[in-house]
């Protein structure tokens, strides 16, 4: 199992006992709504299927600040080489850094297992703070494209970004 630590996060894997910390989290307007594969409201339903499918997917981890959840973030791998990064934290701990700290961590640490990875990120348009984070990892916005919103049901465009690591 993977653990991933930065100055002040560990990324591990969710445990069902974080279940209702998760709920609570993600069943947020202002969370969900910034994220296209999130149901609103977020249900415990929803809250198990995530905790048992994350079990088969090693670069999908959730972010910790001492032993409290407080997000998400992932690759997911699309093609040989090629990962989508996505990534949340909980409204109440917007503004401290640590969307940018729990990505910079997770493209480290895939960097210093695979060579000549290439990552995306697809970005709400709304969502500057987004934005600025994959800014601060280095990525560069790469066009648009259009994927259905699990919030809203509607087809939405999505601003890309695309980061290569070699």
């Amino acid at each position: 199992m993977i653990e991933i630590r930065t100055i002040r996060l560990f990324l591990r894997h969710i445990e069902p006992r974080y279940k209702q910390s998760l709920i609570n989290l993600l069943d947020d307007e202002s969370v969900a709504s910034m994220m296209y594969n999130v149901p609103f409201p977020y249900k415990e339903t929803d809250a198990d299927w995530w905790i048992e499918a994350v079990k088969t997917k090693p670069y999908t981890l959730n972010v910790f600040l001492k032993n409290e959840l407080i997000g998400g973030v992932s690759l997911t791998e699309q093609n040989t080489k090629i990962f989508e990064l996505g990534y949340w934290i909980g409204k109440s701990y917007w503004g401290n850094g640590y969307a940018t700290e729990a990505c910079l961590g997770i493209l480290k640490y895939i960097k210093n297992i695979e060579s000549d990875v290439q990552v995306f990120a697809m970005v709400h348009p709304n969502n500057k703070a987004s934005k600025k984070v994959l800014i601060k990892c280095g990525f560069i916005e790469n066009g648009a494209d259009v994927s259905i919103d699990t919030y809203s049901k509607e087809r939405i465009l999505r601003d890309r970004y695309t980061l290569k690591l070699s």
